[in-house]
Parts: C-alpha cells; sequence; structure tokens
C-alpha cells in the first residue's frame, strides 16, 4: 500500500489569533497543543495520510511587529516538535513590509529552529510575489539549504502565475514549491505553459475541485513535478450555520478551508497513473523536496 506524505497543512498559535480577545478564555499553550495535536494526527488517520508538512499561517495577530513573527514561528518549530514525528517538516513566515529586517528572522529559522523553509501567501502580507523583499528572501532562504513556498491563487491579482514566473526565472537552478494553482479552471491551464517555462517549479495538489484537474498536468508535465497537498487547516475553523450568534459587523457566513483529505487523494489512487507516478505525487517528491529520512 502507498505511504502517503501531505505537503499542505497550516497551523497558527493560538495566542496570536486575530479574533477578539475573549479574557475569560485563559489557557495553557502546552495543554491546548496536547489536545491539538492529538485531534490533528485523528483527522489525518481518517484521511489515510502518514506524515504532514506544517506551515504557519500568515494570517496572525502582527502588532508586536517582528516580535509576533518569532512567536509564530517558535510556535510551528514547537508544534513540529510535539508531533512525534507525524509532521516532520515545519514552514515559516517572513513578512516583506518589514525588508531587511526579516532576514535575521529567516536565518534563525534555519540555525536555531530548523525549519524546512518558509512560506508567502502575499495575497495576505501586503505585497506581490514579485516584490523586491520576496527575492531577497528567496536567495536567503535558497543560500541556506531551505526551501521556499509561494502561491498562485487564481482568485488574486498579487499572486499571479507570471510573477511566480518572473521569481523562478532568478533562480532556475533550485527548486521552488507552489501551492494552490489548481484552484481554478484558468491557472489550471496557465500552469502547463509557466511549467515548460520554469522547469525548477514543483506543484501542490491543493484547493483543486477534483483530481481531473490535475491528472491530465501530471501526464504532460510529469508525475516529478507535482505533490500531494489538501490545504487541511486545524484546529477546524468553524462552519457558518443559520443559528451562529453574530454582531452587526460579522457576515453570516464565510468561506472554510478544506475539511477532509480523503476525496482528492482517493481520487489520485483510483486513477489510470502508474504506481510509480502515484508514489511521487503521495510521496516520493514531498521526500526529495522535504529531505526526509528513510
Amino acid at each position: 500500500m502507498l505511504q502517503v506524505f501531505d505537503c499542505h497543512h497550516g497551523v497558527s498559535n493560538p495566542e496570536l489569533s486575530v479574533a477578539p480577545r475573549n479574557p475569560a478564555a485563559a489557557f495553557s499553550l502546552t495543554e491546548w497543543l496536547d489536545r491539538t495535536l492529538a485531534d490533528h494526527c485523528e483527522r489525518m488517520d481518517a484521511g489515510g495520510v502518514a506524515q504532514a508538512a506544517i506551515h504557519a499561517s500568515v494570517g496572525y495577530r502582527r502588532t508586536e511587529g517582528l516580535a509576533a513573527t518569532r512567536r509564530q514561528n517558535d510556535f510551528v518549530a514547537r508544534y513540529r516538535d510535539h508531533s512525534g514525528g507525524r509532521m516532520p517538516a515545519a514552514f515559516g513566515v517572513a513578512e516583506p513590509l518589514y525588508a531587511e529586517d526579516s532576514l535575521p528572522e529567516i536565518d534563525r529559522c534555519c540555525n536555531e529552529l530548523g525549519l524546512t523553509g518558509i512560506g508567502f501567501h502575499p495575497r495576505f502580507q501586503g505585497v506581490s510575489s514579485e516584490n523586491y523583499w520576496i527575492m531577497r528572501y528567496v536567495e536567503r532562504i535558497l543560500d541556506l539549504g531551505m526551501l521556499p513556498v509561494l502561491r498562485g491563487m487564481g482568485e488574486t491579482v498579487e499572486e499571479d502565475l507570471w510573477k511566480i514566473a518572473h521569481v523562478a526565472r532568478a533562480f532556475p537552478d533550485s527548486e521552488i514549491l507552489v501551492f494552490d494553482v489548481f484552484a481554478t479552471w484558468e491557472f489550471s491551464s496557465w500552469a502547463y505553459s509557466i511549467a515548460e517555462e520554469c522547469p525548477n517549479l514543483t506543484f501542490n495538489t491543493a484547493l483543486a475541485y477534483e483530481f481531473e484537474m490535475v491528472e491530465p498536468f501530471i501526464n504532460v508535465v510529469g508525475s516529478k513535478r507535482v505533490v500531494f497537498g489538501s490545504d487541511l487547516h486545524h484546529p477546524a475553523p468553524p462552519r457558518p450555520s443559520r443559528d451562529m450568534p453574530r454582531d452587526k459587523f460579522s457576515r453570516r457566513g464565510w468561506m472554510v478551508p478544506p475539511m477532509k483529505i480523503a476525496r482528492l487523494k482517493d481520487e489520485l489512487l483510483a486513477s489510470s497513473l502508474t504506481d510509480e507516478e502515484k508514489s511521487d505525487v503521495l510521496w516520493g517528491n514531498s521526500a526529495r523536496l522535504f529531505k526526509l529520512e528513510g
């Protein structure tokens, strides 16, 4: 049976939540981690995932500036360390609006925290993917032997694929991982050209409506260029309901990220790909990118 590595799980420090503060909801971070990690592993088990890479969310309370970013990166390292080996790869965050002040934090993420890489989600960071400081950060990340992760979300101009290509062309000999390209039909189509133009880009499956959006891409571009990822967030955010209390500023409903792992993975396993191709996407490519042991 093929093992499954999920390259895309989102986590965030609850002490840096951007939700309105509730002084009555005091908690111990250690107890929170014990409870949350147990639930997280149960969700992985239910989805047939052996291991996962975790990514520090860029949606955290930044009131303290760089100190808050350090706390977010400390948190993702601690989450990894408490996972019992289930989440061996952890990615931190660096804020482009901090300019060169983020460079020492990137160094710390590598040298002190042992993080696998740094991820960017420009639409939530106030810049665009081809931003000068993202380029500088990617250079430092690669020099440190870490992996940069970019977003190619079709719903936002900040993450257009031509901007991803601009970054990739600056570092043609270094592999860069791109998330969310299959979220829209338009970007799924555009990705063929970008993949041909930039052979150093590898793409994950997150947010694809169904595996039929991904399978032709693998057939054309090759199974070494795609990794399985679900974009699972943990803890799972609340689901909108008709009876949910809300104040005058709250919308009645909102988008929720994927709540389960199994569907796309199961479609991949049932697809016409060869066993070798399935193994590349489900495990081998993550092992290469994240330098996993074994």
